[in-house]
């Protein structure tokens, strides 16, 4: 019986000394001196903003969240890729001055034209990546989606 928990307590203390004992930082990546290559590679946290347009006018723009919350933003100066025109549409955003007391709309792009017109695609930090290229926006509507990146996208075809 003794041997049978000598061998327990001996695999066990083995077992827990086994990987290199670092923790990982609230990011999911190492954060002692050792991983300074790996955290300069980590990938940045995405900033864009997900919702439903409540409203849109012509100097301001409401967002629902996804997290439920309502956002009223500026509008001056925004980049908008699609139509305004239908409240319920979805849209990505970026936001300035999220903090504080005057938040605007940066930039918006209407996932529901997206969408009409592509399934193969992501956002990230407000940029359109369609079929894995990322591209600027030259034209979204109820008629196409033109945008250029490593290539040239034009959908439909």
């Amino acid at each position: 019986m003794k041997k049978t928990y000598f061998h327990a307590l001996a695999t066990l203390a083995l077992l827990s000394s086994c990987g290199d004992n670092r923790t990982n930082g609230p990011d999911g990546w190492y954060d002692d001196e050792d991983s300074l290559a790996i955290s300069e590679t980590a990938p940045r946290a995405d900033s864009t903003l997900y919702g439903t347009m409540l409203e849109s006018g012509m100097g301001s723009f409401v967002l629902r969240t996804v997290k439920g919350d309502t956002l009223e933003l500026r509008r001056e100066g925004s980049n908008i890729a699609g139509s305004t025109d239908h409240e319920g549409d979805r849209f990505a955003v970026i936001v300035s001055g999220r903090d504080s007391n005057d938040p605007a709309l940066e930039k918006a792009i209407n996932l529901t034209e997206v969408e009409k017109f592509s399934k193969d695609y992501t956002i990230v930090n407000g940029q359109l990546v369609l079929e894995g290229d990322t591209v600027e926006i030259e034209a979204l509507g109820p008629n196409g989606l033109k945008a250029t990146g490593k290539k040239i996208h034009k959908l439909p075809k």
